[in-house]
């Protein structure tokens, strides 16, 4: 099924009053914020059903667990979608969800640009295969230099960066060959960075949008959506498991 990838912001105003009527209260901006936000808690879901596979992550006490999640689960909810909005959107310049919206509906201005248009020439520029991006998401979550846990679990972490960064190494020697390989390595190195860099953005973007609806008492985020933004454990429940397993 193809994707409809629409160049103006009436296309989904007009859809939400097809569906719901012209009369509708929510013909407004307000369902393509909820619509924004709904497709980064399902990446952030998602992302997190995919960090259970490492088996790493398991290791780690659960405080760490948590503290690892919170500080990079968005950064590679963003890696991840900005990836496959580049594989299933090809001729769009812009962070494209999978339904066709962009969040740059939400506003034009200069971070907003940077950030969703950004990103995607970002990406573009060093045409990621799938198992590049496989092993680069995973150092994406995995990476704790800023993330307060205990020296134990830095060091699993680190070992475990280290495997990716090993069969990434080994992956582009058997492409590309001895030399080109390890340039392209190089290069797919400098482009992680850049890429981390955007997610950060990305992130930054969410919590001013986060706090403008909190200050027009517009509830568009959960409390899980609100931990991983704010990087912080946002409920009390939680944190009372975690510090007695510690």
């Amino acid at each position: 099924m193809k994707r409809r990838i629409p160049n103006y912001k009436q296309f989904f105003l007009d859809l939400i009053a097809n569906n719901w009527g012209p009369n509708s209260p929510t013909i407004d901006d307000k369902p393509l914020q909820k619509e924004a936000v709904r497709w980064l808690f399902i990446d952030c879901f998602l992302c997190i059903e995919m960090a259970k596979t490492i088996p790493a992550i398991w290791q780690l006490p659960l405080i760490d667990q948590i503290s690892l999640l919170l500080n990079n689960i968005i950064l590679t909810a963003v890696f991840n979608k900005t990836f496959y909005s580049c594989v299933n959107c090809p001729n769009a310049e812009t962070l494209t969800l999978p339904n066709g919206f962009s969040p740059i509906f939400l506003g034009t201005f200069d971070m907003a640009i940077r950030v969703f248009c950004g990103s995607i020439k970002c990406f573009k520029e060093i045409n990621l295969s799938m198992e590049e991006f496989v092993l680069l998401r995973g150092m994406v979550l995995l990476q704790h230099a800023s993330v307060d846990i205990a020296p134990s679990s830095h060091q699993i972490l680190q070992d475990e960066i280290e495997k990716f960064t090993s069969i990434l190494m080994d992956y582009e020697k058997i492409k590309f060959g001895h030399m080109m390989g390890a340039k392209h390595f190089a290069e797919l190195m400098f482009f992680l960075i850049r890429a981390t860099k955007f997610s950060i953005q990305h992130r930054n973007l969410v919590l001013l949008f986060m706090t403008t609806m909190a200050q027009q008492q517009k509830a568009y985020f959960t409390t899980f959506m609100e931990s991983v933004v704010l990087g912080i454990i946002c409920a009390n429940d939680s944190v009372k498991t975690a510090e007695t397993q510690r």
